[in-house]
């Protein structure tokens, strides 16, 4: 693909080139990329994990130093940006086929993509395990393997729930000049190349003009900036082993070993004849302890605690309010050593990392969102947002939270006071919490 060769293309790069550079710095600050309704459900390739750091990388557009705050990941000393937000950087289309696991790219659409952030996660040079994607990339319906400067392929990499890929591959595939400023530690980006005029007709090679006298040769330029430093090369084989050292001064005499086993007892003399009672004596010191007895046999084993989960709704109908409703629920009482009953939800006995899952099944669709409170203070992960003009019937969030001890774990609805009816047959609403890790 050159979009200095598609009018069309061209015309969105010239027309929208003040747009594109203006809206860049928002753009690029999506790079850890985390959201629980349009992240990519990708899949990994078996290999293991590649190793990487989060950088902030100042970017320039045509020489101007753009003012932002932005979080990539540097692979080999290479720069990887998530795929949604280098599509939103340059107005492209992009959809998600999950059957083919493959990410498609639409130069002639101009899209934008709604992300949250998870920024507070990740912090400028802390070290990260990523994984090569199996996804496959297509442009304007073409699959593409993307390629380095030496024409070698380039992978794209999964992590944190976005699919990555480099910059720099990336941007030469669309002809834009992408390079990195190994004396100012940045990323160069020039679209101008984008905006020059395709270049006219072949002449006819017959028609040859005579030949020139040449030229004066001309000053020499000035010494471009050093290139970016090349990968690590592999360790080199294991020297011989040098000489053995002198031996070193006898160390001090170590402490005294344990006490030896106590001898067997003596075989007991002959009784003499008894002798005329006594007075009764000073009771004596304590003997010496018995020897330890064989250990007793195991009991049986403990009951299992986990998981935990409520299913029985104390009530089917329900009003979802702006502030939300809290679902109870009607099990008895039920009690374990990790979780304890609570009629609006489970309470959680020991700080520590827990699997939670919860269901919500209505028996008509409504415009109503649901989510989990801890205390009473919503979890941002845990949120199926009201959509304005869609209504649903069916709700269903995994998530993994770390909670403190004594911590209430509930399930609400919300929405715009708008009464809802569970499903009679089968689970109206379930809440589910398995134990991971406790301190």
């Amino acid at each position: 693909m050159n979009i200095q060769k598609n009018k069309t293309r061209g015309n969105k790069w010239i027309n929208g080139y003040e747009g594109f550079k203006y809206k860049l710095s928002a753009v690029l600050v999506t790079v850890l990329l985390a959201s629980s309704v349009f992240k990519f459900p990708i899949s990994a390739a078996a290999t293991g994990g590649i190793q990487g750091t989060i950088t902030n990388v100042p970017i320039a557009v045509n020489g101007e130093l753009e003012k932002q705050d932005v979080y990539s990941i540097s692979i080999n000393n290479s720069i990887y940006l998530p795929l949604r937000a280098t599509s939103e950087l340059l107005g492209l289309g992009i959809s998600w086929n999950q059957q083919k696991q493959a990410v498609y790219i639409t130069t002639s659409v101009n899209s934008v993509i709604r992300t949250t952030h998870d920024m507070d996660t990740w912090k400028a040079g802390a070290k990260i395990s990523a994984k090569a994607s199996d996804a496959t990339l297509f442009i304007d319906g073409k699959q593409i393997q993307l390629v380095d400067a030496d024409g070698k392929p380039v992978s794209l990499v999964a992590f944190n729930g976005s699919i990555y890929l480099p910059i720099r591959a990336f941007g030469n595939y669309l002809d834009l000049k992408i390079a990195w400023d190994g004396a100012n530690r940045q990323v160069n980006i020039d679209t101008q190349s984008a905006n020059e005029l395709p270049a006219g007709e072949k002449g006819d090679p017959e028609e040859k003009g005579e030949k020139g006298e040449a030229g004066p040769i001309g000053p020499s330029g000035a010494t471009g900036p050093a290139g970016p430093q090349g990968e690590k090369g592999k360790t080199g084989a294991t020297g011989p082993a040098g000489p053995q050292g002198e031996k070193g001064k006898t160390g001090a005499t170590g402490p005294a070993g344990p006490q030896g086993e106590k001898g067997e007892t003596g075989a007991m003399g002959p009784a003499g004849p008894q002798g005329e009672k006594g007075e009764t004596g000073m009771t004596g010191p304590a003997g010496p302890q018995g020897e330890k007895g064989e250990a007793g046999a195991t009991g049986p084993a403990g009951a299992n605690t986990l998981p935990f989960s409520k299913s029985i709704v104390a009530n089917r109908t329900l009003t979802a309010t702006s502030e939300g409703t809290t679902i109870g629920w009607d099990t008895g009482t039920q009690t374990m050593n990790d979780f304890d009953y609570s009629p609006t939800g489970i309470l959680i006995m020991h700080t520590g990392y827990y699997h939670i899952t919860y269901h919500v099944n209505l028996a008509e669709p409504k415009n109503i969102g649901t989510r989990l409170t801890v205390n009473g203070a919503v979890r941002d992960m845990s949120v199926i947002p009201p959509t304005a003009g869609y209504a649903r019937s069916s709700f269903s969030v995994t998530t993994v939270e770390y909670l403190s001890a004594r911590s209430l774990v509930s399930l609400q609805l919300y929405g715009a006071n708008e009464e809802v009816n569970l499903i009679e047959q089968g689970q109206g609403a379930s809440l589910s919490i398995l134990k991971l890790y406790t301190h």
